[in-house]
């Protein structure tokens, strides 16, 4: 499961996205990153899908 979130435009608010991506933290909190470019910010959050354990019946 992984959580995206940012916004177009604009300043950069590397405060802003951090609470963006405190608001998705359930979705995945094994990793995150953020990405700061020209008008754009991006973060997100991620679990590592080899720590699911299969349970099959």
């Amino acid at each position: 499961m992984c959580g995206i979130c940012g916004f177009v435009g604009g300043e950069q608010k590397t405060e802003v996205l951090k609470s963006m991506m405190e608001s998705i933290r359930h979705r995945g909190t094994d990793e995150n990153g953020i990405f700061e470019g020209d008008g754009v910010s991006l973060g997100m959050s991620w679990r590592n899908p080899l720590n699911v354990i299969w349970s099959v019946t």
